[in-house]
């Protein structure tokens, strides 16, 4: 209080000039204004731009622009990154640069949306890893918040085993890859499950590379370990698969209609079964008391909406089977078809020579290696190929008869004790050279 009262009044301030909106230097209130507007950055508004998170709480987020006054944002706009701190850089979107009280009014959800489909794309094209927040349950699988886009994420695309209680991923942030993007209808579709595999693929890369040697199941699969691992060819041995399927069956157990062609396995979009539905359909309008009979498991609803969708529902069977099943089956077909576009080896085939069925097969990967002349072959992508290969066989008794007798030869040089044989050699071999 001491120091107030020796404070004197500066004896030529002008009071006048200072009511008038004057200021020292002769600078006006509107001059210092501009001057100070000179230093912030420019902003429009409904752009989008980069801020920094300068504070955060429980509810709200605090980002500074550059502006004159910061924005507040709702935390739960963040919720897919649970590891936003202080200091990060956001996209924000400039809803308004002073609202009624003077505020600026930012949006995160808004700056991620107006951006978020070049991003999408971005991630689609360069194979990116993204994180997304997994927000619901939906049919046939979960709803994931990805760049602020509803992306579907199908439940056979959540892990590489089947998984039963999709509730246990609602509410957590996970890695993603986009698989497919419809942008018609701007749908997007998310993968974990690629990750998983493209994991272990790169495990099953390092385990090949440094294996002092290793089995190929055949020629074909040797050479795509050579080309796709540089591995020298001196270092693999190929030693082919037997058959377990024993020839020998009782009396028919199943019900099954006096004329089909046969499907065996699996039939994930490798294994080509739509276009072997298709060429099927083909055959049918002309053959209607022909059927195709697929062994293993049930049909999806996809596969189910195809049967229909084409009209071979009444003429397409699915059958669970074990071993005696299977063997019957074989044996009462007019025919074995296996339309893969890649196997490494194909085992079904063996199983097929085994039980005295023909075969056609794909011009494709391991099986012209494998089978030789002992099948009916066609193009994987061409439905009427397929459809003409199959024709060929069933109704020419003489061709069905010659790749009968030649599968019974061609099964000769197969056997799990020559392959067995092989195997210890292999060992021996390497065994020998490391110690």
């Amino acid at each position: 209080m001491e120091n107030l009262k020796n404070v004197a009044p500066v004896e030529d301030f002008n009071w006048d000039a200072y009511e008038n909106g004057e200021t020292f230097g002769g600078a006006s209130h509107e001059e210092l204004e501009k001057a100070y507007d000179s230093t912030l950055n420019k902003v429009n508004d409904r752009e989008v731009v980069d801020g920094t998170v300068i504070a955060m709480n429980k509810r709200e987020v605090v980002v500074n622009i550059g502006y004159k006054s910061d924005g507040i944002i709702p935390l739960n706009e963040f919720r897919y990154n649970p590891d936003l701190k202080i200091g990060d850089t956001v996209e924000v979107y400039i809803e308004n640069q002073e609202d009624k009280k003077g505020q600026l009014v930012l949006s995160h959800r808004k700056a991620r949306a107006t951006r978020s489909w070049d991003r999408v794309n971005a991630a689609l094209e360069n194979e990116e890893i993204i994180k997304g927040y997994i927000k619901c349950r939906t049919k046939g699988g979960m709803i994931v918040d990805v760049f602020g886009i509803e992306a579907f994420l199908p439940g056979s695309q959540i892990d590489v085993k089947p998984i039963r209680d999709y509730d246990v991923f609602v509410g957590k942030t996970m890695e993603f890859k986009v698989v497919k993007i419809n942008q018609e209808f701007k749908n997007v579709v998310v993968s974990h499950k690629a990750l998983i595999e493209a994991e272990l693929e790169q495990q099953k890369k390092e385990i090949i590379t440094k294996a002092n040697h290793i089995i190929a199941i055949s020629e074909h699969t040797k050479k795509d370990i050579i080309e796709t691992l540089g591995i020298s060819p001196q270092k693999i041995d190929v030693i082919y698969h037997g058959c377990s399927l024993q020839s020998t069956i009782s009396k028919p157990n199943l019900h099954l209609p006096q004329r089909y062609i046969l499907f065996v396995g699996d039939r994930t979009s490798y294994k080509n079964f739509q276009r072997l539905a298709e060429a099927f359909s083909i055959i049918h309008q002309t053959d209607a008391h022909l059927h195709l009979i697929c062994a293993g498991k049930p049909f999806s609803k996809a596969e189910s909406e195809l049967i229909s969708r084409i009209g071979i529902a009444p003429h397409t069977l699915q059958i669970s089977v074990n071993d005696q099943h299977l063997k019957e089956l074989y044996n009462r077909a007019l025919l074995f078809v296996y339309p893969s576009y890649y196997e490494g080896f194909g085992i079904p085939i063996l199983e097929a020579y085994t039980c005295n069925c023909p075969v056609a097969l794909s011009q494709a990967s391991c099986f012209p290696e494998i089978a030789e002349n002992a099948a009916a072959y066609f193009d994987p992508f061409s439905v009427s190929s397929m459809a003409e290969a199959i024709k060929s066989v069933i109704y020419d008794e003489a061709e069905r008869t010659r790749l009968i007798l030649a599968g019974k030869e061609r099964i000769k040089l197969y056997s799990w004790e020559k392959a067995t044989r092989q195997t210890e050699l292999v060992y021996r071999k390497v065994a020998k050279a490391v110690f």
